[in-house]
């Protein structure tokens, strides 16, 4: 659990550039803003769902919340992840990220921070929290003394 606070510190900064993307759609639409603030709610908790729920380390997520909303979520069998299972990570994913675009471009100091601190977010996911993971089903997982890939 050392690396506790690479999980918080993440989410953070991963919510951060989020809210700069809200900021910044707002700044020109405000309706468009809250949809897609309540699109960005929507999409976290399919992410959530399609991923987290079947994840073997969910109770001791470095993530913290994540392991949390799962225990609210309809439960999931902890099996190999389906092509639905990715889709349900991505494609809210990439949803969230390239909406903002179009409103970011406008201000290019809000582009840049917003490109940086999810840059930094994955950079902290990726060097700390998938190397203390241990759902061996993810192919993200970096922990090679837990890695048991049943398929």
């Amino acid at each position: 659990m050392k690396n506790l606070p690479h999980g918080i510190i993440s989410i953070i900064l991963a919510g951060l550039a989020i809210f700069i993307g809200i900021v910044a759609v707002f700044m020109d639409n405000m309706i468009l803003a809250l949809l897609y603030l309540a699109a960005n709610i929507l999409g976290f908790l399919i992410i959530v769902y399609s991923y987290c729920t079947k994840c073997a380390g969910r109770t001791k997520c470095a993530h913290v919340v994540l392991g949390k909303i799962t225990k609210l979520l309809p439960h999931r069998e902890q099996s190999k992840y389906s092509f639905f299972d990715y889709a349900g990570v991505v494609v809210p994913f990439i949803l969230i990220v390239a909406f903002p675009q179009f409103y970011l471009i406008k201000h290019l100091w809000m582009l840049i921070a917003f490109w940086l601190l999810l840059l930094v977010a994955v950079l902290e996911i990726n060097k700390y929290v998938c190397t203390m993971c241990v759902n061996s089903k993810c192919l993200l997982c970096k922990n090679k003394c837990l890695i048991i890939r049943t398929e």
